[in-house]
């Protein structure tokens, strides 16, 4: 009979989540760098970790680390995709460079920029003047409609003296209330106790209804 391993010896298992597999038709995104090589990144506030799609990886000038079995990536709907490790790789938006270790998996889409490398780097997401804000430079942000994108040009800001952490639970909240998907289950959630029905929330963005199949573990 085999021996129960400690706690301390038991692997943890740990699960890695994005809104969906791929954002390009709905979904905001940027324009930048990734080891100088020009990359559409979707700018996805609904998940904690940066991925890179494992053929966009290949090229690059980084070698991928190994990750655990434990570790697990997950759509909101839980479609689970396949992670090949990790990167360690420099996002350039403009003229200023970030250190970023991101995850390398099959999505659709080349790159999604998510909530770890915003809160590193202390960048707001502005949905209403379509700009993601930093210390250091804005990034302009775009939404898919199928029209010519412009390259982007980040704008480079006057040196500041280093800033208090932007995301208290006071600038999240602010910044849930500016995205048009996550604002109206909020809206729900705090109007009634009652679970609204499907008829509800029918009507409102792909973004949306999938915000709504994880309302119970959103934080607000």
């Amino acid at each position: 009979m085999g021996q129960r391993l400690p706690d301390d010896k038991k692997p943890h298992f740990e699960v890695l989540q994005i809104s969906s597999r791929s954002g390009s038709k709905n979904g905001p995104f940027t324009e930048a760098f990734v080891n100088e090589i020009s990359c559409r990144m979707i700018v996805d506030t609904g998940a904690n970790v940066t991925i890179i799609h494992q053929e966009f990886a290949q090229p690059l000038d980084g070698k991928i680390l190994w990750t655990p079995p434990c570790v697990t990536l997950q759509t909101v709907i839980g479609d689970k995709i396949l992670i090949a490790g990790k990167m360690n790789i420099k996002i350039r938006f403009g003229n200023v460079s970030y250190d970023h270790t991101i995850y390398v998996a099959e999505i659709t889409d080349n790159f999604i920029l998510g909530l770890d490398f915003l809160k590193k780097y202390n960048f707001i997401p502005d949905f209403k003047d379509n700009y993601l804000h930093s210390a250091s430079e804005d990034a302009t942000l775009f939404q898919s409609a199928g029209s010519e994108i412009t390259p982007i040009v980040g704008q480079i800001k006057d040196p500041v003296p280093p800033q208090t952490d932007p995301w208290s639970d006071k600038d999240v909240r602010e910044a849930q209330m500016k995205d048009p998907d996550i604002k109206p289950i909020i809206e729900f959630m705090e109007s009634s106790n009652t679970r609204p029905i499907w008829q509800d929330i029918s009507s409102f963005s792909p973004g949306t209804k999938r915000y709504w199949a994880i309302r119970n573990s959103l934080q607000i």
